[in-house]
């Protein structure tokens, strides 16, 4: 087994200029149980759904801003190769995967459990990521989760890569 262990290090700043720079990147998440449909400031979901069966829940206040920031993320992988090498080197694959998602969307989609919701066999990642690109959109791994993608691509137009693939 391979071990698993994250340190959080967030920084706190004090003032009405940085709390009104939190506040920026709070929002409420409207996400559809069924099909897996999501967006952050909820309007009303648009999924499609049969009015009976939707089961929207509203969530939050929560973070939508980035998670982390790749300049910290390069720091630490440096600081971590000078004082640790032999653990820099077993937790070198995280960074780089940190390092990718960085500056990605705050949401992601568990493509294998999307697959499953829309009839489909999954795609390799790396060509589902690669097509989304292709088409304009962001897309890479998350760390914590090695069937998910984060896009920012909706949900119909990842469910249509999908099944463009699958043809």
């Amino acid at each position: 087994t391979q071990e698993h262990f994250l340190q959080v290090v967030v920084r706190i700043q004090k003032g009405a200029t940085a709390a009104d720079t939190s506040v920026e990147h709070m929002s409420l998440l409207r996400h559809c149980l069924r099909c897996g449909m999501r967006t952050f400031n909820p309007p009303p979901l648009a999924c499609g759904c049969p009015e009976e069966e939707r089961t929207h829940h509203d969530m939050g206040p929560m973070w939508a801003g980035p998670l982390f920031e790749a300049p910290f993320v390069a720091l630490a992988a440096e600081h971590a190769a000078r004082m640790d090498p032999p653990l820099h080197k077993k937790v070198a694959g995280l960074f780089a995967r940190l390092m990718e998602e960085a500056d990605g969307p705050p949401l992601y989609y568990n493509i294998a459990w999307r697959c499953k919701a829309i009839g489909r066999e999954p795609p390799k990642l790396d060509t589902l990521m690669a097509k989304l690109k292709e088409n304009g959109f962001t897309a890479c791994r998350t760390h914590f989760d090695n069937h998910s993608v984060r896009t920012n691509a909706s949900l119909e137009q990842l469910d249509t890569v999908i099944k463009e693939l699958a043809v």
